[in-house]
């Protein structure tokens, strides 16, 4: 019955192989397409935003009765305003987490 231990040793390899593939490629290949989709829709969503920024300029361009340096103020201004917001709220984030709880008093050793 040399055929037999032939295919069962044939059967568990396949199984090993199959097991390591599943824990490891598999995962793996996962992984870089979530990788690769991110990328890609980082890549739409800065092309989007770009298109909107040259959308909303000649817009105001149009609307706006002077030359476009006030289409650009307006811009400019409204994107200042929201990175001083944002910024703002990160730097309410900072302090509210690297705060220490107890203060140190100045006999305390360092």
């Amino acid at each position: 019955m040399p055929s037999d231990w032939a295919s069962d040793a044939a059967g568990r390899i396949e199984s090993v192989v199959a097991t390591l593939r599943a824990n490891t490629v598999d995962r793996l290949a996962v992984i870089v397409r979530m990788v690769v989709f991110g990328f890609v829709a980082a890549v739409m969503a800065l092309t989007a935003l770009l298109l909107a920024v040259v959308g909303a300029v000649r817009l105001l361009d149009t609307v706006l009765p002077r030359t476009v340096w006030l289409a650009d103020l307006a811009l400019g201004t409204l994107f200042v305003v929201a990175g001083l917001v944002f910024w703002a709220k990160a730097r309410q984030g900072d302090t509210a987490s690297t705060s220490p709880s107890t203060p140190a008093s100045p006999a305390d050793p360092i």
